[in-house]
């Protein structure tokens, strides 16, 4: 702050030729820093990808390129090390994340309010993953239950709250919720998951291409299909 206000104060009597200069020296010391972070190995923003992300269109993806969750680094660590084949994933959200999931699960299936981002999506899955475009609420909130049972429901779209009724509807007995964006919520937004005996596990730090503090959490039981 002191260094700050020196040099607010400075500039209002230096030449403008001068004001630039010092101006240009701060940018590029900036720049040097960011690629100093960048290609130093094993860092998080070379390593995750941050900065793949940032510059990819807005698009969440890792160090190498591939699709990633835009969940937080600590949330997508952790899924990855615990899910498994045999797992059946419902996304209310689809996009990255849903083609992340279909190369480590059985099956996953999403359902999106955007047409054209359906159609985006849909070219890059496999054959173990499909995404449903459902334009009103009511269809949107209720393609979950036109399925079979899952064990992994992400809350990560439209109409989250009203979500949901519908996710327990179809969980299975060892299903768990990931809600991302979980830092957005009131208590009273996921109150009834407390009361069906949910506890909360929240994963806190940085998102794909973010520079704020986010937070990914997961609704979990005993015995659930994470180990958790």
């Amino acid at each position: 702050m002191v260094i700050l206000s020196v040099v607010t104060r400075l500039f209002g009597v230096f030449p403008d030729r001068l004001q630039r200069y010092v101006w240009e020296l701060a940018e590029r010391n900036t720049l040097l820093l960011w690629m100093r972070v960048y290609f130093t190995k094993g860092t998080i923003f070379k390593k995750k990808g941050w900065f793949e992300s940032s510059v990819s269109g807005g698009v969440p993806v890792d160090g190498s390129g591939n699709p990633t969750p835009w969940y937080t680094y600590s949330a997508i660590d952790f899924l990855d090390e615990r899910i498994s084949r045999d797992l059946r994933v419902f996304e209310y959200g689809g996009g990255y994340s849903t083609i992340w999931y279909a190369q480590r699960v059985e099956e996953v299936i999403a359902v999106e309010d955007s047409k054209e981002w359906t159609e985006i999506v849909t070219k890059r899955l496999p054959r173990n993953g499909e995404i449903v475009y459902r334009d009103s609420k009511k269809e949107y909130t209720g393609e979950i239950l036109n399925r079979e049972k899952f064990d992994i429901v992400v809350i990560d779209g439209s109409y989250r709250t009203d979500c949901v009724e519908s996710s327990l509807k179809s969980l299975s007995d060892q299903g768990v919720i990931i809600w991302d964006d979980f830092d957005w919520l009131d208590e009273d937004d996921y109150q009834l998951l407390i009361e069906d005996g949910f506890s909360v596990l929240p994963f806190r730090g940085l998102k794909a291409g973010e520079a704020s503090y986010k937070c990914t959490a997961i609704f979990y039981r005993e015995n659930n299909c994470l180990g958790i």
